[in-house]
Order: C-alpha cells, then sequence, then structure tokens
C-alpha cells in the first residue's frame, strides 16, 4: 500500500474528465445565486469543479454542465469576473 493517502477526485463539468481535485477550479453560486470562482475550496453548498482553462467553461456552460452541477439554480450568464479569471489561465498553473 502506498503511504500517499487519499487523494480526492473530481469530473470536470465541461469536458468531463476526472483529474485531481487540487488541479480543478471550483464554481459555486454565492448568497445571491450569482456565480463565482471559490479560490479556498470552502464555500458552502454545491460547487462544480471545471478544468482551469476558458475552453473547459465554454463546455461546461454549452453542454449545461453548470446547470446540472447546480441542480437548475444556475440560470443567469456567467459573470466577467469569472470569465477574466479562466482568461487568464497561467495564473492557475503552479
Amino acid at each position: 500500500m502506498s503511504r500517499g493517502g487519499h487523494r480526492p477526485v473530481r469530473m470536470c463539468a465541461g469536458c468531463r474528465t476526472r483529474r485531481p481535485k487540487a488541479e480543478l477550479a471550483r464554481l459555486a453560486l454565492d448568497n445571491r445565486g450569482v456565480l463565482c470562482v471559490d479560490e479556498k475550496k470552502i464555500r458552502p453548498g454545491r460547487g462544480v469543479y471545471v478544468c482551469p482553462c476558458s475552453e473547459c467553461l465554454e463546455l461546461a456552460i454549452k453542454r449545461k454542465g453548470l446547470a446540472r452541477g447546480f441542480r437548475g439554480r444556475f440560470r443567469q450568464g456567467v459573470p466577467e469576473r469569472v470569465l477574466s479569471v479562466f482568461q487568464e489561465e497561467k495564473a492557475w498553473q503552479k
């Protein structure tokens, strides 16, 4: 047995590939129901994980992955601040 411990795995809502949770960006809804990036991955409620690239975010919107992940509570468009975070792909890669 390895001593590395358990590493949680999540599925990207856009491309539907499974990756370690630490490699994905978590999206959540704030108190008003507006989509935001959960950088610390601690916001309460359901979250949707997406690869940290704008292509996967676009696929998640197109394929209704965000609506499915938030169980229908996501009906609004994506705010500009969320799009700007995903456009800066290099900020996610460490």
